[in-house]
């Protein structure tokens, strides 16, 4: 799991191992995410506003990206 404390995201992975690689996959994926969807994210920082999941479009192909080596 990554925790995104300036963005307040958190990424999990569910895997019966843990190593290197992907750690290292998780981090890049987590600093990703960050950047492409910066706006979003700050958007949501208001708690009285209803996250929509449709503003992170493309999400797919960034998992895509950084996971395909586990697909």
């Amino acid at each position: 799991m990554n925790y995104n404390n300036e963005n307040g995201f958190a990424v999990l992975i569910l895997t019966n191992q843990k190593n290197a690689i992907l750690a290292n996959i998780l981090d890049e994926f987590t600093r990703e995410f960050k950047e492409k969807y910066k706006k979003e994210l700050t958007e949501i920082q208001d708690l009285n506003n209803l996250i929509d999941a449709s503003e992170f479009l493309g999400v797919e192909n960034l998992i895509k990206k950084h996971f395909s080596i586990y697909f």
